[in-house]
């Protein structure tokens, strides 16, 4: 009886709880550009992908909201879920100008402890019309931070 009751705080236990601490190489690309809903030619940065790195501490790595890190002010992560190797952040971002809604972030994707891919797409009323971008973000740890 004892063992039945056990196993399932000993399988909690050895359940990774996020991403692992460390060095990790991270990698975002632009993906499309929409205005109104009409795809737009070129994007506005047609900088290449290049992996950079960031050094991930414990407190970081229990949750996901550090995905999110490259949000602009007055953007606030309101959903974060990381559950059996799938991500599900979500937030809204302040209005471009007065009178309009707010804007909207969604991340969405795979990860394991020592990696993720992942989507994300922006939705952003403006005085244009809304602007929406999607893009792709990838990461894997490549071992410890340097001390």
């Amino acid at each position: 009886m004892r063992l039945l009751i056990a196993l399932p705080l000993l399988l909690a236990a050895a359940s990774p709880a996020g991403f692992t601490p460390g060095l990790w190489q991270v990698t975002s690309a632009p993906g499309t550009a929409t205005l109104g809903g009409r795809s737009l030619g070129d994007l506005p940065y047609d900088a290449p992908a290049t992996p950079g790195e960031v050094c991930l501490s414990a407190a970081d790595a229990a949750n996901g909201a550090w995905l999110a890190r490259d949000l602009g002010p007055g953007c606030t992560l309101t959903s974060r879920k990381l559950v059996k190797g799938r991500i599900d952040l979500a937030g809204t971002c302040a209005p471009q100008a007065p009178g309009l809604a707010r804007g909207t972030v969604r991340i969405t994707g795979r990860w394991t402890t020592t990696s993720y891919d992942l989507r994300f797409t922006t939705r952003n009323p403006s005085e244009n019309g809304v602007m929406g971008f999607t893009g792709t973000m990838s990461g894997k740890r490549i071992g410890a931070c340097p001390v």
